[in-house]
């Protein structure tokens, strides 16, 4: 039997752009875009499930259909999400990632989650 294990963390969504070909930080790029779930702590909490921890996952999402999938993949992995806040806005961060054609981070912006967020769990 596996033992209790509570992870705390931050949920991200990273968006990525990865260009076809040679980026132009002034230009338009042609390539592919794609949402990937991120965040230190929902990638521990995900990671810990996949090698049959029994997971707990303390934490905050966005009240919006990105963050219904989070929970719901979370969900799908097994992870116990009772203590993860769904928040009208800024419960969870997004990173906006762009790559060069070689794959390598050309610009990137981030937007940090509201912390009070979870602030407000621990206390609860």
């Amino acid at each position: 039997m596996s033992a209790e294990t509570v992870v705390f963390g931050t949920v991200f969504m990273d968006c990525k752009g990865f260009a076809a070909y040679r980026y132009d930080p002034l230009g338009r790029n042609v390539g592919s875009v794609r949402f990937i779930h991120g965040g230190v702590g929902r990638n521990v909490a995900e990671d810990m499930a996949a090698i049959g921890a029994k997971v707990s996952f303390v934490s905050s999402v966005d009240g919006n259909g990105l963050g219904i999938e989070v929970l719901n993949r979370l969900k799908d992995e097994g992870i116990d999400v009772t203590h993860v806040r769904r928040a009208a806005s800024s419960g969870m961060g997004l990173w906006l990632a762009v790559m060069d054609q070689n794959g390598d981070l050309a610009a990137s912006i981030s937007q940090m989650p509201d912390l009070s967020i979870m602030e407000e769990i621990v206390r609860e």
